[in-house]
């Protein structure tokens, strides 16, 4: 695949979803609040950024998965 994906949220639940998304092909632009959480996605390849609004790419996807509400508007 030549699509990048942005990805927000490398917790429980994200990281093994960007992990797939690696397997299948993507490449992602990452961003954790933890910085330190991407360390495992970097090793495969992926770009790690560190504001939420750098993962954005012109007509790209972006997939957010974070704690609740507080968080999704911190991001957005």
């Amino acid at each position: 695949m030549s699509e990048t994906i942005g990805f927000i949220g490398l917790g429980n639940l994200g990281q093994p979803i960007a992990c797939h998304l690696l397997a299948a092909g993507y490449a992602l632009k990452a961003c954790n609040r933890i910085a330190s959480k991407a360390g495992p996605l970097v090793a495969l390849e992926t770009q790690q950024v560190f504001q939420p609004r750098d993962v954005l790419t012109r007509g790209g996807i972006v997939v957010s998965v974070v704690w609740d509400d507080a968080a999704l508007e911190s991001i957005v």
